[in-house]
């Protein structure tokens, strides 16, 4: 291009530059006239003013031949500050000053620097047809860098002109799949996120979830981008692949829309979306999750068999993005088919891999259990901590496997902090843990949602609280029976060697042989814990040797246990045999589970009742077995008649017997612990011991003759047990009792407890029983057998019977002649010698002596009086009057003859007995010299109406009477009160004479004496 000159261009700064481009552009010399170039370019753009016309062409001459070749990075960059510096309104664009660069650029093949310049160019102009035009011509370009899809962006942002060559490029690179490299990827998340709503392009939430999913590894991003692209464009085979990926990566594929499953089915195989519904259709079965709902694949919900085999899922085209997964649910069916060692192949890397990964961790520890890999197994106990998504159900099943291994851990932690929802079933496994079937924890059935790993421990956990209801279930229990929980659509997710267990232990109740067939097959499958019950079994049906042989390389302390009651029941000297199997528990220590301690207590026991003179130490030994087995926790998890056995040695070995109600269950098979703990029971106290024992203890007596010292402390049990009270049918059955007992071992000491029970049973009882024969003539039975006698009006037989106790007590050297004087009484014959001791006796002694001395007679029944009470003598209201008048005159003789009866009077005022009113108890209480007890007696009588009922000119005649009787003992007490010095008490009286002679009695006269029973006044008997 020729350099414009002019002929004045000599005199003019600009004509002068002029002519420098000239001879620049004409010096045959490239480099000579590129230096000339260089100097017009800095002349120029110092000078503004002539920059305006020359400097685009002079841009275009300077980037052309022959100096385009020679031209250098700081040439183009001094031409692209120049020109953004001089560019300006009246002079020319940045876009015209740089164009010429982009082109030379271009023409040297220099696509990275023009395609930057025409970058940096978009940003410079402020004209939206050259930022379209320069954003088109960079997409025709097919230019992707970061800066380039920015100004896509930017443009796409702007209002204006949308170049096509742009809208297709932008697509192009919105259209990735899961097989693109991750940094396409993010540039198409982020060229998505700047142009999601632009018009014209496709979805953008398949770029931005693909990101999140492939790049990031964050399903729970990626997923509601992917949900919009599919919604976006229900044809989008991609995003529905990436959908179903993102939901497998989470864990949740049972939560996958039913109709993106059927849209992914009815695709053309070649997109892979039948292969990747199979896999989800498969983890949704393996893992049916709390989201599967109305929307979910509802086959998941149902117990079917799993919707693809091993083989099948080995040979599926699937996403490497979904491998591992892939892996996880080969491992799962390899499980459900038994196969322990293919499970444990594929899911042991998982875990080791990703341990933190819901279900993987749980699943191959079922693997490792199943494989018998013990090392692994206490590996994965280090891996469990209190925050992993299946703590609980890790805790759970590793202690099954490894308890050892689990003691103090996080893993045995993680069993007291159950999910949320789980707490109950929880509460349950970990009675389950302790023992036996647990007690006071309410079952219940397995919770409807959770984790899977959590709601098959509590399915396992369910099973084994119905199993241990035996019989029980269903029978009251809101929990579900064992059969029920069997047909749970979760059991098929267990592994086959686990649900081989619980349908073996099911059928052992009814069908032990197929019970015992399957339980054999889960143990050929890996299931050491079969070992346990098929042991427990064999010795259930007394197989000792089956037993030991089931517990081949089986450790732990129930296999101890176990392994020590067969040897116990096994060939040899029983008392050898209990001995070593002793030893062998006592390898654990005072520190060992409370159900071993019961059982090393029992063994003990037995062991003592075999070999009597090592009987106190076991017993010893074995309290201090049994007693700490009671306590807190231990009460819970140990059987039923532990109080028992541990009160039978403590009782033998002298150590404090447990607290709470005693339950004398006995001890089953150990009839010596049995009439240990029965004995002691009784000794201790008699009366809550149970009809049940006292049998027990009667037959046990008949059949194995206890020696003397032991008759004698039963009979003197039973004995104070009968007279305790309690029930008839009780005291009957226990008389019984003590009377086989009194019948087999007729010793002093069993007839001297015997003899009391049995006389007051024939004194009492409407049909009484026959007495044995070694008590037949004793003398309180043939006391209580006259009694009998005379009750039924036969006095010949009733003599006859005291005669033989008289004839039998001489014979013992016992006090016979009681019997002798009852028997003369009942004859009329008059009584021998002094009055016997006694209140009773000197009764018969008066009765006796009433046809030849009643004065005599009379005397005695005074003098006993308040002993015995006249009312079992005879009629009270004739006898006591009698009694009375025969006292003698003077104060001081009725002070001393008066004395019994004054506190029989006493006794029947506050306590009246039928036959005599409280006229004649007044008149008498008068007699005896009770003055202030007759003044109230008195008074009660005229309150209470005397002669009511008689007619009316009677009764006013009978109350005159009573009235005057009244008013003369207050007279009498007057002469009394005046012969004290009283002459105020005697004046008060007086005058209370005579206001009851005027018809005034007050009930409570005011000074009256406060009835206090007493005699505090005399008198001279003439009452």
């Amino acid at each position: 291009m020729a350099t414009p000159r002019g002929v004045l261009d000599a005199f003019t700064p600009v004509g002068r530059l002029r002519n420098r481009w000239a001879a620049a552009q004409a010096d045959p010399d490239p480099q000579r006239g590129l230096l000339g170039m260089r100097t017009v370019r800095d002349r120029l753009a110092s000078r503004r003013d002539a920059a305006g016309t020359l400097w685009c062409p002079f841009v275009v001459a300077m980037v052309a031949a022959p100096f385009r070749p020679l031209l250098t990075e700081e040439d183009f960059t001094e031409l692209e500050q120049a020109g953004r510096q001089l560019a300006g309104p009246g002079r020319f664009s940045v876009e015209q000053a740089w164009r010429p660069l982009v082109m030379a650029r271009l023409a040297r093949g220099e696509q990275a620097a023009a395609t930057a310049l025409l970058s940096r160019l978009y940003w410079e102009t402020d004209e939206p047809a050259v930022g379209a035009a320069v954003a088109a011509e960079l997409a025709r370009a097919d230019e992707r860098g970061e800066e380039q899809l920015r100004i896509y962006a930017d443009l796409l942002h702007r209002p204006g002109p949308r170049p096509p060559a742009v809208l297709t490029l932008v697509a192009h690179v919105l259209a990735v799949d899961l097989a693109t490299d991750t940094e396409r990827l993010r540039q198409a998340a982020e060229l998505a996120q700047a142009v999601h709503h632009t018009e014209h392009l496709p979805p953008t939430g398949r770029a931005v979830g693909l990101y999140h999913l492939v790049v990031l590894d964050d399903p729970d991003q990626a997923l509601p981008h992917l949900v919009a692209a599919c919604t976006a464009d229900p044809g989008d085979q991609t995003s529905l692949a990436a959908l179903m990926v993102a939901f497998v990566r989470q864990g949740r594929a049972a939560a996958i829309p039913r109709r993106m499953l059927d849209r992914g089915r009815g695709a053309p195989p070649s997109s892979g979306l039948p292969e990747l519904v199979e896999l989800c259709s498969l983890l949704a079965w393996l893992d049916p999750g709390a989201e599967a709902g109305a929307d979910a694949d509802p086959d998941v919900l149902l117990d079917t068999p799993p919707p693809v085999t091993a083989d099948r899922l080995a040979a599926l085209g699937l996403p490497p993005l979904v491998d591992t997964w892939r892996a996880y649910a080969r491992g799962r069916l390899h499980l459900l088919d038994g196969d322990a060692a293919g499970a444990r192949e594929l899911l042991a890397p998982l875990a080791d891999k990703s341990p933190g990964t819901p279900a993987w961790l749980y699943h191959a520890v079922w693997a490792e259990l199943l494989s018998a890999d013990q090392d692994a197994l206490g590996r994965r106990v280090g891996a469990v901590t209190v925050g992993h998504p299946d703590a609980w159900a890790l805790g759970c099943l590793l202690r099954d496997a490894a308890p050892e291994d689990v003691k103090e851990t996080d893993a045995e932690r993680a069993m007291v902090s159950p999910p949320p929802g789980f707490e109950r079933i929880a509460a349950v496994r970990r009675a389950l843990a302790g023992g036996p079937r647990p007690t006071g924890v309410e079952p219940c059935p397995p919770p409807p949602a959770g984790p899977t790993p959590t709601r098959l421990e509590a399915l396992r956990t369910a099973l084994g609280e119905a199993y241990g209801r035996g019989g029980d279930e269903g029978e009251g229990f809101a929990a579900p029976s064992m059969a029920e929980l069997l047909r749970h659509p979760l059991y098929r997710r267990l592994p086959r060697a686990d649900r081989l267990l619980w349908s073996g232990l099911l059928s052992l109740r009814d069908e032990p042989a197929e019970g015992r067939r399957l339980l054999a097959e889960a143990l050929r499958l890996g299931h050491r814990r079969v070992r346990l019950i098929l042991a427990a079994d064999e010795l259930a049906h007394g197989h000792p040797e089956a037993a030991r042989t089931a517990l081949t390389e089986v450790r732990g302390p129930k296999a101890d246990v176990l392994a020590a009651w067969a040897g116990a029941t096994g060939a040899g000297p029983e008392g050898d045999t209990i001995a070593a199997a002793v030893e062998r528990l006592e390898e654990h220590g005072p520190d060992a589970p409370h159900w071993m301690r019961y059982v090393r207590g029992v063994l003990r026991l037995r062991r003592g009742s075999l070999v009597p003179d090592d009987a106190s130490r076991q017993a010893a030994e074995a309290a201090a077995d049994l007693l700490p087995a009671l306590d807190g926790t231990g009460s819970r998890v140990v059987p039923a008649d532990a109080p028992d056995l541990a009160r039978a040695a403590g009782y033998l070995a002298g150590v404090p017997a447990p607290r709470g109600p005693a339950t004398s269950s006995g001890a089953p098979r150990q009839p010596w612990t049995t009439w240990i703990l029965g004995i002691g029971l009784l000794a201790e106290d008699p009366g809550r011991v149970d009809v049940a024992a006292c049998q027990e203890l009667e037959y046990l007596a008949t059949r194995t003759p206890p020696r003397t010292a032991v008759s004698g402390v039963l009979a003197g049990a039973l004995a104070r047990a009968i007279r305790q009270g309690g029930e008839p049918d009780r005291r009957r059955a226990l008389t019984g009792a003590l009377c086989s007992l009194a019948e087999l071992h007729p010793l002093p000491d069993v007839l001297r407890a015997a003899a009391p029970v049995v006389a007051a049973a024939l004194a009492g009882s409407e049909e009484p029983r026959r007495p044995p024969e070694t008590l037949e003539h004793h003398p309180l039975i043939a006391q209580a057998s006259a009694v009998r006698a005379l009750a039924v009006g036969d006095r010949p037989a009733a003599v006859t019977r005291l005669r033989a106790a008289a004839h039998a007590a001489a014979q013992a050297g016992q006090d016979h002649e009681r019997y002798a004087l009852f028997a003369d009484a009942l004859e009329g014959n008059p009584p021998q010698g002094p009055p016997p001791d006694g209140a009773l006796p000197r009764v018969v002694y008066a009765a006796a002596l009433a046809g030849t001395d009643p004065q005599r007679s009379l005397d005695i029944l005074a003098a006993v009086s308040n002993e015995v009470g006249l009312a079992t003598v005879g009629d009270v209201a004739r006898l006591l009057p009698a009694l009375c008048a025969r006292l003698p005159r003077g104060r001081r003789a009725v002070a001393a003859r008066a004395r019994p009866l004054a506190a029989y009077i006493r006794r029947l005022a506050e306590h009246p007995e039928p036959g005599i009113d409280p006229v004649g108890l007044a008149r008498c209480a008068a007699a005896v010299g009770s003055l202030a007890l007759a003044d109230r007696l008195w008074r009660r009588a005229v309150g209470e109406g005397v002669g009511e009922g008689e007619g009316a000119e009677k009764a006013e005649r009978m109350r005159e009477l009573v009235v005057g009787e009244y008013a003369w003992l207050l007279r009498h007490r007057a002469v009394a009160a005046w012969s004290d010095d009283d002459p105020l008490k005697a004046a008060e009286l007086l005058r209370r004479a005579a206001s009851a002679e005027n018809g005034d009695v007050a009930a409570d006269p005011a000074g009256a004496p406060d009835g206090a029973i007493g005699p505090s006044e005399g008198g001279d008997g003439a009452w």
